[in-house]
């Protein structure tokens, strides 16, 4: 199955909604507006109907500084998708675009990494892009209500303590956000308009209904109406639709009474009805949707006339608003569309699953799985759902939407999951890349294996079985299983050949034949030139270049990270993942030379931006920068330093519980450090716990693999076992583990 790793983005969340005809200019609020851009945020919280962003949309028009906009939604608590368009968002931002470039590269990443994106590494580069230009702008985040993610709210409080004084950003909300308002407003930081302001006056509310609806009420039914509504402004707009070419004003005025909950209940009603009986079925049969184009509209109603009804609607002003200047894309006022479908559900309960089906293909037909997806799911059509995400799962993972994908597999019966094998496969993977337990990874392979009876997902069962091989320690099966389904494995099933051949390449690596590893990531950098790959290209040179490095090839190894570092520069889009190691091994290299302020620079430069490990299955993002970190900060005789730098890696390794192999490569490195610092003690009790000794009097040969771990990284314990021996001053029990 070819993949994609474009996140296919709905622009039209990018685009500030169009200034409403008849619209009530709010000049009170405006400069309200005006005078909180010298501060951080300005809150705009109220509930729904108060015209929120109908407000903002008319600042924004009027605004002289440039204003990226984005609409959320219940799907951007992704945090995979929410920072792709909050980056999109400020792409729109012309003085940032070159900038952009930079942070987009650094964002896809993230998105490819094994972990879920770091929300506060990509937004540290963005600060730091900002800071750098000196135009001011706004963010604007509508809906932001929507937002129910704790890492999100505790990346904004980040993007809010760090802000460039050039960015003011704007939330828009029915409820207040858990971010830090108080501290913010005591500090003077924070402009608020709540209900209280956004009620519209008297003198607003006859504007709105004498003038924008052409009604000509009296001032007692004016007073009447202000009253009862107070101010709410969808109230007074479903009163003015209901009241238009109605004789009997007053008496409608009159049984205007009650709550907001029965004044919709009771206004929807009477919008409806005096609707024709196309304009009724058009407006029920659409409530599904949470956009409506013409042409989906005419895939869920059939009636062929989506386009012109929805202009009709929106001249009508009946609670139908543009999402583009173009006028291709509406959506219906949030209350509005719920009632709506409260009346579907009622009057049409058998046309519900048909409606969403519909929705559903047209989506699909489009290229746009996710809603596609959430249409099926929202009524239970189980099997296509599994069908779709199935088709989706792979770009999903590539482009780092573990949650989405989770989110998915989740709300399917497991019974379906079970039976598409492909999908069980895939969703392996994604546990494996979320550190889930091992057992629930196993589990998931049982099931697509049990499935396998087509021939569906034969060689991403053995590239997932391979992997989980190389974690046990067991090479010789690995090798046999990533063999295996490279010869699976279609030609256009480019993600899980890339995770197999890679597999392959470190598996040699951990045994100990480093000729053999050499030889497939060669043969890779070449296959990368010549297809175009460049993320396959340069993750080969980065492992060439480490094997020159361990082999203390320094030229060669240097060579090759200068070689990988100008291809990623140049590279269309800006530096790719594996950008971090290729900066660790050429600064390795510059430290065995002694060039540490050097080596010092590039590591600072690769652990101060988002970083992804190259092995999509692996979540230690930083730990070989602050592996050789803690190696410069000892040469430099900066203990503190260095005792830092090696807590962080052993942090990172701490996170990924599946396997012991960074552990144990950071317990390598740690008793090195000890040896280093005259800690003997420490790296006596590491050669304890670890029973080294005891495998090292068994003569262990080399290629062969204990029950836990090759011997590469046997012999990296080694290697600092004779340095613990050395500085006990026993050099023959050195020499005899180092032969």
């Amino acid at each position: 199955m070819a993949t994609d790793t474009t996140t296919p983005l709905l622009t039209t969340k990018l685009y500030v909604p169009p200034t409403r005809p008849r619209l009530v200019s709010r000049p009170r609020l405006i400069e309200l507006l005006n005078a909180g851009l010298h501060r951080k945020l300005t809150l705009v919280s109220a509930p729904a109907g108060f015209g929120k962003t109908t407000l903002l949309s008319e600042w924004v028009a009027q605004c002289d500084r440039p204003v990226a906009w984005l609409s959320l939604d219940e799907g951007d608590n992704d945090v995979a998708r929410f920072l792709a368009y909050l980056v999109a968002a400020l792409r729109t931002i012309e003085s940032l675009q070159d900038a952009i470039d930079s942070i987009e590269s650094s964002l896809a990443s993230a998105l490819q990494s094994a972990q879920p994106p770091d929300l506060e590494s990509v937004l540290t580069s963005v600060i730091n892009e900002i800071a750098s230009d000196p135009g001011p702008f706004v963010l604007v985040l509508d809906d932001y209500y929507y937002i129910r993610a704790e890492s999100i709210h505790q990346a904004l409080t980040f993007l809010l303590d760090h802000q460039p004084p050039q960015m003011h950003l704007i939330i828009g909300t029915r409820t207040d956000p858990p971010l830090p308002l108080a501290r913010l407003r005591g500090r003077g930081q924070l402009s608020e308009l709540r209900q209280t302001d956004l009620r519209f006056t008297p003198d607003e509310t006859a504007q709105f209904l004498n003038q924008a609806m052409g009604l000509e009420l009296s001032a007692a039914d004016l007073a009447a109406l202000a009253s009862r509504t107070e101010g709410w402004i969808a109230g007074l707009q479903m009163a003015a639709v209901s009241m238009q070419g109605r004789e009997d004003v007053p008496g409608f005025v009159a049984g205007f009474t009650g709550s907001q909950h029965y004044i919709l209940d009771y206004l929807v009603e009477e919008v409806l009805h005096r609707q024709p009986e196309d304009v009724q079925s058009f407006l029920l049969q659409t409530s599904i949707l949470d956009r409506m184009s013409g042409s989906l509209c005419d895939a869920v109603t059939d009636m062929g006339n989506g386009q012109a009804m929805l202009e009709s609607l929106e001249h009508a002003n009946l609670f139908v608003f543009p999402l583009d200047d173009s006028r291709q894309w509406y959506r219906y006022h949030h209350l509005f569309a719920d009632l709506l479908r409260q009346r579907l559900h009622q009057q049409y309960p058998d046309l519900v699953r048909a409606l969403h089906r519909s929705a559903s293909e047209w989506y699909e037909s489009n290229g746009l799985a996710a809603p596609a997806i959430d249409h099926s799911l929202s009524v239970g059509d189980y099997e296509r759902a599994a069908c779709l995400t199935e088709q989706a799962a792979q770009s999903s993972l590539m482009r780092g939407e573990f949650t989405t994908l989770h989110k998915w597999v989740g709300a399917l019966p497991d019974d379906i999951v079970r039976n598409q094998p492909l999908l069980c496969a895939c969703h392996a993977m994604a546990l494996l890349a979320t550190a889930a337990p091992i057992n629930e990874v196993e589990s998931r392979l049982e099931d697509a294996a049990a499935g396998e009876s087509t021939g569906l997902a034969r060689g991403e069962l053995a590239t997932l079985r391979g992997l989980l091989a190389t974690f046990r320690g067991d090479a010789q099966r690995s090798i046999e299983l990533s063999y295996e389904a490279l010869q699976l494995l279609p030609e256009d099933e480019v993600f899980f050949q890339s995770v197999a051949a890679r597999n392959l390449g470190m598996v040699y690596i951990l045994s100990g034949d480093v000729g053999a590893a050499r030889r497939i990531y060669e043969e890779e950098a070449r296959s990368g030139e010549e297809s175009g790959d460049l993320v396959g290209r340069l993750s080969a040179l980065q492992k060439v270049g480490a094997l020159h490095l361990i082999q203390g090839q320094l030229r060669k190894a240097e060579a090759v990270f200068a070689r990988g570092l100008k291809l990623n520069r140049q590279s269309r889009g800006g530096p790719q993942p594996i950008d971090v190691k290729l900066r660790a091994g050429a600064a390795d290299v510059m430290r065995e030379r002694n060039e540490l302020e050097k080596a010092t620079s590039l590591l600072m430069e690769a652990i101060e931006q988002p970083q992804t490990q190259t092995l999509v299955w692996n979540p230690v993002l930083n730990m070989p920068a602050y592996l050789v970190l803690a190696r410069v900060r000892q040469a430099q005789g900066d203990v503190h330093g260095a005792r830092e730098a090696m807590q962080t890696a052993e942090e990172l390794a701490v996170r990924y519980d599946s396997t012991e192999l960074d552990d144990m490569i950071v317990g390598a490195y740690h008793a090195r450090l000890w040896v280093a610092q005259g800690d003997l003690a420490a790296a006596t009790r590491w050669v304890e716990e670890r029973q080294l000794e005891r495998v090292t009097h068994s003569r262990k040969r080399k290629g062969e693999v204990g029950t836990a771990f090759a011997y590469h990284l046997r012999e990296l314990e080694h290697c600092a076992l004779a340095r613990l021996y050395l500085a006990q001053d026993r050099p023959e029990d050195a020499l005899a583990v180092l032969q």
